[in-house]
């Protein structure tokens, strides 16, 4: 009887006390998988026992952005889109775009492709400035040369008849290279 209460007494002390016995499984919890987006653009899931949300990082608010212009200026990160987006502060800001009929540029590096053209495949457009104005236009191909590059000192250097069979665009020497301006000419807006 004795030896029967010397182990039927720490046992009863392990169980009492709440102690896990080997054979005795852990209390898990198991959170959702579920994630809060935090004002600075950022996600924190749940943890801990209770499965709360982590804390939000803390924000510093850049009061001085107030639209995609100012938020470019200040470094924040640009979205590959079109138009393109910057986000600060928690917010997103959308590019402006305006055709602007009277674009004027002094040199080829003012003026911005737009996106229609960038994605079309049959040439390399360019945005380039000619006569004082942003146009769009396509390299002409020198197939001696293998390139898209003819170099040129004025228009009648050109000859665009390979690409441009109807005569419909300009046939132009812009910026030494020759080119087919495709666009109205001025429809290509400024970049700042």
């Amino acid at each position: 009887m004795k030896k029967f209460l010397f182990i039927l007494l720490p046992l009863l002390i392990l169980i009492i006390s709440g102690c896990n016995l080997p054979w005795q499984a852990p209390k898990q919890v198991s959170c959702t998988m579920e994630a809060k987006l935090c004002p600075d653009g950022s996600a924190v899931g749940r943890s801990g026992p209770n499965c709360e949300f982590a804390p939000c990082p803390q924000v510093n608010i850049d009061t001085s952005i107030t639209d995609f212009n100012t938020c470019s200026a200040a470094g924040k990160p640009i979205m590959e889109s079109y138009p393109r987006q910057c986000r600060a502060n928690g917010q997103t800001y959308t590019e402006i775009l305006t055709d602007n009929n009277s674009a004027s540029c002094t040199i080829s590096p003012n003026c911005q492709l737009p996106m229609d053209y960038a994605a079309r495949s049959d040439c390399p457009y360019k945005a380039y400035c000619y006569n004082l104005k942003c146009v769009v236009g396509c390299p002409l191909w020198d197939d001696k040369a293998n390139t898209w590059e003819v170099k040129c000192q004025v228009d009648k250097d050109c000859n665009c008849a390979a690409w441009n069979e109807q005569k419909n665009y300009t046939c132009a020497c812009v910026d030494g290279q020759c080119a087919s301006i495709v666009s109205d000419l001025g429809s290509v807006q400024q970049s700042n």
